[in-house]
């Protein structure tokens, strides 16, 4: 040790000095950076000051208008009072020392002025506002009274009045001494500043004089010390060359070694991997979860108390998935690595690592349980087929035959730009929309998530700049998987006798349709929603107006969980009960006429927030925006696709609920409209003119879950 000691003893002392340098650079540093982290809270809040007695002059200008006008004086009374009290707490607070309230937030301490300029301003500023602030205390407090005499708003209007004769005559020199507090806190602040670049600089300097001395001193060292590096990588090159698997050694610090397999640059498409640090590297390549999972079980293998049997039993990173750039390309691998522990006399000095790349073995896994769950829906289908209402399956497929016959015809009408394509992609989802609201009422996922990933594939090709036929290939191939989807429900049906024809009512298969439907999309949504119904058993529906009513329906019931009903934590919040609520109701008038409503009691339409997404759609001219009545805002819902959703996800987001609503009402010629009160609810409400013979009007029979 003491031979060690010798030979270095020079460098050891030189980065003593270092240290010791640096550390009381860095504290010194600190201690400037406090005092001027502190002043400069002072000139924000003296910055503040002058803002704050510009608001009492304005606040009580209003109140001397209001008062004569007779309207209410709550609001710049309470405006009046919270800018007042806080100017004179902060004068104080610069004046004699003591906490204020913070800009950032909370108190803040402010050290007492004790320059003579700065208590020259104060005492300036303390002789004007002490009188000023008395006199607008005693007026506030006669103001806040709930009813005053009429001796008591004689006494009132004379105080407004002198107060803001007093504010006439003195405000312009209250806010000047308030510059000029402003000034004075801003030059302590550059003062401040100037101190800590002279420290910084003088602590660079000092430093690099000490690391060229270190470079100085230990060149030498490493100069040998590479020598022996190379030497032993020319040794070890020739193993490494020739094994089929990528090794590497890593030390406490997750260093890798010097020394790797030819093998690791092929798994990980890189060829400087050598000396890098572990955490940097696979930082870049595998998920945080996946990266924590790997440091973690590294750090157990240098516990000497853990046995290495049992670690290699646990071992997590049996399939690591990772993303690695190769040849200009990204590309998803999964690795199997392996850890043994290096030990020279029962120390562990490092970590073996070996990387397998068994990307092939994992995919054709993944094929086999794609295959599998494939199998799976399929029946799942057979499943729903067989339970489904023997009126609306054949309806839907008959319906969902049409609208891919439209879809497909829209892929072959020609397109000469962008624009146009955009204009293909719009209509597609359109109907797209439709038929995932009509499958996932009847419970069909493999095909709502067929339509789902082609709503998904429409909104990416949306955002790029320049669209053309080949971005709808990914589209026709979701497309076919509808139509045979289709071909093989038309199969089952035909093989069940049982799937025939049955009288065209909606019934009450179609009721628990629609409570399966909430259901499903309030657990999508994480809410908690009591979902009611009522009305849907009217007999001698025509089959495309009952199928029309149904996804009318969907649409309501989808659109209020998604959008209106809010989470349980932010119901509690605002007073309301956990638990949401929406109604749904189909009636008949007496005039034959159809009534569908859907309520709830959720947040209401955010008619500000759509007015924004139309002018930035431009739907609205910006000149316009505060001319828009509600039901021309509704009529845009209806007609374009306006969503407030920041994401999109399978139940809203895309705005194409509504847009699919609008539709369908234009084709029964009905009339949607809105009743809402933000924070309250919305109602919607959608009268249908009836072809069927007229009937009374029915006594609802309700449905409903919790």
């Amino acid at each position: 040790m003491s031979k060690v000691f010798g030979r270095y003893a020079a460098i050891i002392a030189t980065v003593v000095v270092f240290l010791t340098l640096v550390l009381g650079v860095l504290g010194l540093n600190f201690y400037t950076s406090f005092q001027t982290e502190v002043t400069a809270e002072a000139v924000n809040i003296a910055g503040r000051q002058r803002m704050l007695s510009q608001r009492t002059a304005k606040s009580l200008s209003n109140l001397n208008y209001k008062f004569y006008t007779q309207d209410d004086l709550s609001i710049d009374i309470a405006e009046l009072k919270a800018a007042s009290a806080l100017f004179d707490r902060s004068l104080k607070a610069f004046t004699n020392g003591g906490e204020t309230n913070s800009t950032k937030g909370g108190a803040a301490f402010l050290e007492q002025v004790t320059s003579d300029r700065g208590r020259e301003i104060l005492s300036q500023a303390n002789e004007l506002w002490g009188p000023f602030y008395d006199r607008l205390s005693t007026m506030v407090d006669l103001a806040e009274r709930s009813s005053l005499p009429i001796s008591g708003q004689r006494q009132l209007s004379g105080l407004i009045a002198d107060n803001v004769s007093y504010a006439n005559s003195n405000i312009n020199q209250i806010l000047k001494l308030m510059n000029d507090l402003t000034n004075y806190q801003e030059g302590q602040a550059t003062a401040s500043a100037d101190t800590s670049r002279l420290i910084q600089t003088l602590g660079i300097i000092a430093s690099l004089v000490c690391f060229a001395i270190i470079l100085f001193l230990i060149f030498g060292q490493l100069q040998r010390a590479d020598r022996k590096a190379l030497l032993a990588q020319r040794e070890t090159r020739k193993i490494f060359e020739t094994v089929d698997q990528g090794l590497f050694l890593i030390d406490r610090d997750f260093n890798m070694g010097s020394q790797q397999s030819k093998e690791l640059e092929r798994i990980f498409s890189s060829g400087f991997l050598a000396g890098k640090n572990l955490h940097t590297f696979i930082s870049d390549i595998v998920s945080s979860t996946d990266l924590e999972k790997v440091l973690r079980y590294v750090r157990l293998l240098f516990d000497p108390h853990k046995k290495q049997k049992l670690l290699q039993d646990l071992n997590p990173l049996k399939k690591l998935p990772i993303q690695v750039q190769d040849q200009g390309e990204l590309t998803s691998k999964y690795l199997r690595f392996s850890f043994s522990r290096v030990e020279n006399n029962g120390k562990i000095e490092g970590v073996l690592a070996s990387v397998s790349d068994i990307s092939n073995e994992i995919r054709l896994e993944n094929e086999l349980i794609e295959e599998t769950k494939r199998s799976e829906k399929q029946l799942e289908m057979i499943s729903v087929l067989l339970s489904a209402d023997a009126n609306m399956l054949p309806e839907f497929i008959k319906s969902s035959d049409r609208t891919y016959e439209k879809i497909n015809q829209i892929f072959r009408n020609p397109a000469r730009n962008s624009s146009e394509f955009k204009i293909k992609a719009d209509s597609v989802l359109t109907l797209v929309h439709a038929t995932k609201g009509e499958s996932s009422l009847l419970g069909l996922t493999i095909i709502s998530e067929t339509c789902h990933e082609i709503e998904d594939k429409i909104d990416q090709l949306k955002l790029k700049n320049d669209i053309g036929g080949d971005d709808f290939l990914s589209l026709t191939i979701l497309l076919d998987r509808l139509i045979s989807t289709n071909e093989q429900m038309k199969s089952v049906m035909s093989a069940v006798a049982g799937h025939s024809q049955s009288p065209q009512t909606i019934d009450s298969g179609e009721t628990q349709n629609l409570i399966k439907l909430a259901t499903d999309v309030s657990r999508r949504q994480h809410k908690e929603v009591a979902f009611s119904t009522g009305g849907f058993d009217m007999p001698h529906l025509a089959p495309d107006l009952r199928k029309n009513i149904l996804s009318l329906a969907s649409q309501l019931v989808r659109n209020a969980i998604s959008h209106g009903i809010e989470s349980s934590d932010i119901r509690k919040t605002l007073g309301k009960s956990e638990q949401g609520s929406v109604k749904l109701c189909l009636l008949q008038e007496n005039s034959g006429k159809l009534i569908l409503s859907c309520e709830d009691d959720g947040a209401g339409i955010n008619f500000e927030s759509i007015k924004l997404e139309a002018s930035k759609n431009g739907l609205i001219k910006a000149e316009d925006i505060d001319r828009v009545s509600s039901k021309q805002l509704l009529q845009l819902m209806l007609k374009n696709r306006l969503s407030t959703r920041t994401a999109a996800d399978a139940d809203a987001g895309r705005g194409a609920g509504l847009s699919v609503l609008g539709s369908i009402s234009d084709q029964l010629g009905a009339r949607v409209s809105l009743q809402t009160r933000q924070g309250v609810g919305a109602k919607f409400i959608i009268s249908i003119p009836k072809t069927a013979p007229e009937m009374a009007t029915k006594k609802l029979t309700e449905a409903s879950y919790a």
